[in-house]
């Protein structure tokens, strides 16, 4: 009787040997019923949806530090050229009053070599060149340069205080500081 239930609930074995009407039956399939492969389809289509966005989430993050480094790398820098200028202003009010200013002339060179070493260099725009173009590079102060050669109008009369670049790297020069220029009028 045991052995009776037993057979009643097993699967009936399949042969491969061909039927009655000398075709072969197909073997019984492993594969999944449709629902449950639609299923496993959507969850690998959402699973991949879901990498994506995590991966422009990643460069949306990448490029947000680099604009906070990129703050903090410039407002230090900002702090050193404030030095920078402030040593250059006692320079000329030295030279003015016949001081001595050697020492002075040292700090700023020493500044100014800190900067260098660390990608950041100093620029001055040429004197005559057109002013537009220079995009962030310059700015021009209000007060205009009087000049009787109406071609020069609009050009660099005359640097008032130098630009600082940071070279990040051959292709990507980012300005720290701009050039503060005035120009022919």
């Amino acid at each position: 009787m045991e052995l009776y239930r037993y057979a009643e609930t097993c699967v009936p074995y399949e042969s491969e040997e061909p039927s009655q009407a000398g075709e072969k039956k197909p073997p019984l399939s492993l594969e999944a019923p449709d629902p449950l492969n639609n299923t496993l389809v959507e969850l690998t289509q959402h699973v991949a949806a879901i990498r994506e966005y995590a991966s422009t989430q990643q460069d949306r993050v990448k490029k947000l530090q680099e604009g906070y480094d990129w703050n903090i790398i410039r407002n230090f820098c900002l702090r050193v050229i404030r030095c920078i200028d402030n040593v250059e202003n006692r320079i000329r009010e030295r030279a003015g009053q016949n001081g001595e200013a050697a020492h002075l002339s040292e700090i700023r060179d020493e500044l100014l070599f800190a900067l260098e070493s660390s990608g950041i260099e100093q620029f001055e725009p040429e004197i005559n060149h057109d002013y537009r173009g220079l995009g962030k590079q310059a700015e021009a102060v209000k007060e205009r340069e009087s000049c009787d050669d109406p071609d020069l109008a609009g050009k660099i009369a005359k640097i008032v205080r130098p630009g600082y670049h940071y070279f990040m790297d051959d292709k990507h020069v980012r300005v720290v500081r701009p050039a503060m220029v005035m120009l022919f009028g």
